[in-house]
Protein backbone atom coordinates (compact mmCIF):
# COMPACT_ATOMS: atom_id res chain seq x y z
CA UNK A 1 0.00 0.00 0.00
CA UNK A 2 2.89 2.45 0.47
CA UNK A 3 4.18 1.73 -2.63
CA UNK A 4 0.69 2.92 -4.09
CA UNK A 5 0.95 5.85 -2.08
CA UNK A 6 4.14 7.18 -3.16
CA UNK A 7 3.24 6.37 -6.70
CA UNK A 8 0.02 8.52 -7.04
CA UNK A 9 1.53 11.35 -4.75
CA UNK A 10 3.86 12.22 -7.17
CA UNK A 11 0.91 12.75 -9.63
CA UNK A 12 0.39 16.00 -10.73
CA UNK A 13 -1.65 15.58 -14.05
CA UNK A 14 -4.07 13.25 -15.15
CA UNK A 15 -1.57 11.82 -17.40
CA UNK A 16 0.44 11.40 -14.54
CA UNK A 17 -2.17 9.52 -12.61
CA UNK A 18 -3.01 7.31 -15.43
CA UNK A 19 0.57 6.53 -15.67
CA UNK A 20 0.84 5.69 -11.92
CA UNK A 21 -2.37 3.89 -11.94
CA UNK A 22 -0.83 1.57 -14.84
CA UNK A 23 1.81 0.73 -12.85
CA UNK A 24 -0.05 -0.07 -9.85
CA UNK A 25 -2.55 -2.60 -12.05
CA UNK A 26 0.90 -4.15 -13.29
CA UNK A 27 2.33 -4.65 -10.04
CA UNK A 28 -0.99 -5.87 -8.77
CA UNK A 29 -0.81 -8.54 -11.24
CA UNK A 30 2.89 -9.56 -11.74
CA UNK A 31 5.47 -11.56 -9.80
CA UNK A 32 8.12 -9.83 -8.49
CA UNK A 33 10.45 -12.74 -8.17
CA UNK A 34 9.65 -14.68 -11.86
CA UNK A 35 8.78 -11.64 -13.67
CA UNK A 36 5.38 -13.77 -14.99
CA UNK A 37 1.76 -12.78 -13.98
CA UNK A 38 0.70 -13.90 -11.17
CA UNK A 39 -1.91 -15.90 -9.55
CA UNK A 40 -4.30 -12.79 -9.26
CA UNK A 41 -3.85 -12.70 -12.94
CA UNK A 42 -5.02 -16.00 -13.91
CA UNK A 43 -8.03 -15.79 -11.97
CA UNK A 44 -9.20 -12.71 -13.49
CA UNK A 45 -8.04 -13.88 -16.71
CA UNK A 46 -9.90 -17.17 -16.22
CA UNK A 47 -13.45 -15.42 -15.60
CA UNK A 48 -13.40 -13.82 -19.09
CA UNK A 49 -15.68 -15.13 -21.54
CA UNK A 50 -14.73 -17.53 -24.22
CA UNK A 51 -13.03 -16.15 -27.23
CA UNK A 52 -15.53 -14.91 -30.24
CA UNK A 53 -13.44 -17.42 -32.70
CA UNK A 54 -14.42 -20.14 -30.13
CA UNK A 55 -10.95 -20.94 -28.74
CA UNK A 56 -10.13 -22.63 -25.30
CA UNK A 57 -7.50 -23.34 -23.24
CA UNK A 58 -5.97 -26.27 -21.68
CA UNK A 59 -4.00 -25.75 -18.32
CA UNK A 60 -0.57 -27.23 -17.40
CA UNK A 61 0.35 -27.23 -14.10
CA UNK A 62 3.80 -27.44 -12.71
CA UNK A 63 5.47 -27.86 -9.23
CA UNK A 64 8.82 -28.00 -8.71
CA UNK A 65 10.02 -31.33 -7.10
CA UNK A 66 13.13 -31.40 -5.05
CA UNK A 67 12.35 -27.61 -4.79
CA UNK A 68 12.42 -27.26 -0.55
CA UNK A 69 15.57 -28.58 -0.74
CA UNK A 70 17.25 -25.81 -2.61
CA UNK A 71 15.76 -23.35 -0.11
CA UNK A 72 17.27 -25.21 2.58
CA UNK A 73 20.41 -25.79 1.42
CA UNK A 74 20.96 -22.30 -0.09
CA UNK A 75 18.83 -20.27 1.71
CA UNK A 76 15.77 -17.99 0.02
CA UNK A 77 18.40 -15.89 -2.17
CA UNK A 78 18.97 -18.96 -4.07
CA UNK A 79 15.83 -20.00 -3.86
CA UNK A 80 14.34 -16.68 -5.26
CA UNK A 81 16.99 -16.67 -7.87
CA UNK A 82 15.86 -20.83 -9.62
CA UNK A 83 12.39 -19.09 -9.42
CA UNK A 84 13.39 -16.53 -11.65
CA UNK A 85 15.20 -18.67 -13.94
CA UNK A 86 12.15 -21.13 -14.42
CA UNK A 87 10.20 -17.63 -15.22
CA UNK A 88 12.59 -16.80 -17.83
CA UNK A 89 12.41 -20.83 -19.24
CA UNK A 90 8.85 -20.25 -19.00
CA UNK A 91 8.69 -16.75 -21.21
CA UNK A 92 11.29 -18.33 -23.57
CA UNK A 93 9.04 -21.64 -23.90
CA UNK A 94 6.30 -19.32 -24.31
CA UNK A 95 6.88 -17.58 -26.99
CA UNK A 96 7.22 -17.85 -30.82
CA UNK A 97 5.29 -20.60 -32.18
CA UNK A 98 3.50 -21.01 -28.85
CA UNK A 99 2.83 -17.54 -28.76
CA UNK A 100 -0.81 -19.09 -27.67
CA UNK A 101 0.15 -20.00 -24.46
CA UNK A 102 0.69 -17.92 -20.93
CA UNK A 103 2.37 -18.53 -17.93
CA UNK A 104 1.55 -17.89 -15.05
CA UNK A 105 3.09 -18.37 -11.00
CA UNK A 106 0.73 -19.80 -8.86
CA UNK A 107 2.48 -19.80 -5.67
CA UNK A 108 5.68 -20.88 -4.13
CA UNK A 109 6.94 -23.37 -7.01
CA UNK A 110 3.75 -24.14 -8.34
CA UNK A 111 3.50 -22.93 -12.13
CA UNK A 112 0.43 -22.59 -14.55
CA UNK A 113 0.59 -22.25 -18.60
CA UNK A 114 -2.89 -21.88 -20.24
CA UNK A 115 -2.27 -23.14 -23.49
CA UNK A 116 -4.46 -22.92 -26.54
CA UNK A 117 -6.13 -25.91 -27.49
CA UNK A 118 -4.82 -26.20 -31.38
CA UNK A 119 -1.44 -26.22 -29.79
CA UNK A 120 -2.48 -27.79 -26.37
CA UNK A 121 -0.16 -31.24 -27.39
CA UNK A 122 2.63 -30.24 -29.13
CA UNK A 123 3.48 -27.62 -26.62
CA UNK A 124 3.35 -30.30 -23.71
CA UNK A 125 5.08 -32.29 -25.84
CA UNK A 126 8.18 -30.10 -26.85
CA UNK A 127 7.86 -28.91 -23.15
CA UNK A 128 8.28 -32.96 -22.29
CA UNK A 129 5.26 -32.25 -19.69
CA UNK A 130 2.93 -34.61 -21.07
Amino acid sequence: MDSARALLAGTRTIADARNALEQLIALAFSDPTTGLHNRRALDEITKLPPALDGSIYGALMIDLTGFKRVNDEGGHAAGDAALGRVGETLRGMCGGEYAAALPFRYGGDEFCVLVQSPIFDDFAGAAHLA
